[in-house]
């Protein structure tokens, strides 16, 4: 079991390297007009076409208030597109400028990715990134 101390300073740190890293790839994403989040909204979209806001909400691990906040712009922009169906479910769909900046946001990913691997090595970015994928579902809802 770990002290209490021990409990503060793995929140901390992983505090501290998820903003890091969002920091990191907002500024890659900057050269594709987005940001890490919008960014992730896309990716979804793009995998799950014509998703509800639900189902978009629950593959990314928000509330559907803050999905629909950070929507707003990526709809202003005319990235994606939302169609209403009988009951008032809303489906989302990327356009084609949509997918132009999902790809551009792809290509910057890759990037910032680049520089981690050469920074962190490939191997430990292959070994965090199935820790991470552990922790998440360890702890998913």
């Amino acid at each position: 079991m770990h002290s209490e101390q021990q409990t503060e300073l793995f929140v901390a740190l992983l505090s501290q390297a998820s903003r890091s890293v969002t920091r990191l790839y907002r500024r890659y994403l900057t050269e594709a007009d987005l940001t890490p989040r919008q960014f992730q909204i896309l990716m979804e979209v793009g995998r799950n076409p014509s998703a509800r806001m639900i189902e978009l909400a629950e593959a990314l691990s928000l509330d559907r208030t803050t999905l629909v906040r950070e929507t707003q712009p990526l709809l202003r922009r005319g990235y994606i597109e939302a169609s209403v169906e009988a009951r008032r479910r809303q489906h989302i769909s990327l356009t084609p400028q949509g997918t132009e900046r999902l790809e551009e946001g792809l290509a910057r990913c890759a990037l910032a990715e680049e520089f981690l691997e050469s920074s962190f090595g490939q191997d430990r970015m292959s070994q965090l990134m199935i820790e991470l994928r552990a922790v998440i579902s360890a702890t998913h809802d």
